[in-house]
């Protein structure tokens, strides 16, 4: 498996839905996909086991899985690209969630921008909504 991760076109992504507050009060169990996929990534392959670069670990969970599924200016910090930005901490980042507990958020995340709007600030939310459904 590590194999394909540090191939240069494997992409890291994620079937795991979005799940709201309502949801995430209502009881049910969502995926922990759907907290954790990318910090897992990030921290136990790139950070841990350094299977590849910092750099090489971001374009595998940003801009190349844009570009493989033709979404256009994604994944990438350049002008005229929507600002979806998350700034966190390689040292402490982490994945929580479990089977058990799947609504566990990433440890070590501090600010997220979506579409140039602030959804977490100082490691807590806004409730600030930016996002919007892509389409190709």
């Amino acid at each position: 498996m590590t194999f394909g991760l540090a191939a240069p076109f494997s992409a890291v992504a994620s079937d795991g839905g979005g799940v709201s507050q309502e949801f995430r009060e209502s009881g049910k169990l969502a995926h922990p996909r759907a907290f954790g996929t990318f910090t897992h990534f990030l921290h136990r392959f790139v950070r841990d086991k350094g299977l590849v670069s910092w750099e090489e670990g971001i374009r595998k969970t940003t801009s190349l899985p844009a570009d493989l599924i033709g979404i256009k200016n994604r994944g990438k910090i350049q002008k005229k690209y929507h600002a979806d930005v998350v700034v966190f901490n390689p040292s402490t980042l982490g994945d929580q969630a479990t089977y058990q507990n799947p609504h566990l958020v990433s440890k070590g995340v501090e600010w997220v921008l979506v579409n140039g709007r602030i959804a977490l600030a100082g490691g807590k939310l806004t409730n600030t909504a930016g996002g919007q459904v892509l389409r190709k």
